[in-house]
């Protein structure tokens, strides 16, 4: 997982890199979705529990009480796919994350 320097977990001036991170979200409800397979698309549905890919882009907003979050990512371990493209909308979440150790990919020169 990579922790941005504005993350509050984060004491360091740039990004770091920790080990395998998950993110939880409470009270997750799936607005829109769909599993990308080569050329195939297959919506996503309400009862799925998403699992094990990595966040390529994501948008996260604050409305009405509830976050908003768009998410694009690949290699979704749960269900299978090559890809996800997802709108989530939840009450709150926790961020868990070991150590952080070298400094992220993208800050270095």
């Amino acid at each position: 997982m990579e922790l941005l320097a504005s993350h509050p977990d984060n004491p360091f001036e740039k990004a770091h890199q920790s080990g395998p991170g998950r993110i939880i979200l409470y009270d997750p409800v799936i607005e829109d979705g769909e599993l990308i397979t080569g050329d195939d698309q297959t919506p996503l549905v309400s009862f799925h529990e998403v699992r094990d890919f990595e966040v390529l882009e994501f948008n996260e907003a604050f409305r009405g009480g509830r976050f908003e979050l768009s998410l694009f990512g690949d290699s979704v371990g749960e269900p299978k796919a090559d890809f996800i493209k997802m709108k989530v909308n939840y009450s709150s979440s926790k961020v868990m994350f070991d150590e952080l150790g070298e400094i992220s990919w993208f800050e270095k020169e």
